[in-house]
């Protein structure tokens, strides 16, 4: 477990775990150490990032932005994820 103190410049020296993500979604915290090993082939990832302050937007943007067709996560949606990658590296779904 990532607990701060794991050299950036050298994680392959911290105990590791191989995920297989070919036929699973992921959901890691991006605040522990991670790598990618070699691969052959297409890798589809997809980054999100939610502010903190997201709920203080003020309306006008908010209703510009779900006009473009952005959708907002609920105060309770967050709360759920965050619970589950909490202490975690990551969250595995199966397909």
């Amino acid at each position: 477990m990532d607990d701060g103190s794991i050299s950036l410049n050298s994680p392959g020296d911290a105990k590791s775990e191989d995920v297989n993500v070919k036929k699973n979604v992921v959901a890691m915290n991006g605040r522990k150490v991670h790598e990618v090993t070699p691969f052959v082939g297409e890798r589809l990832s997809i980054v999100a990032h939610v502010r903190q302050g997201y709920a203080q937007i003020p309306e006008l943007i908010r209703e510009q932005l779900l006009g473009m067709g952005m959708r907002m996560p609920s105060s309770e949606a967050i709360d759920y994820h965050k619970s589950r990658l909490y202490n975690k590296a990551y969250v595995m779904y199966r397909c």
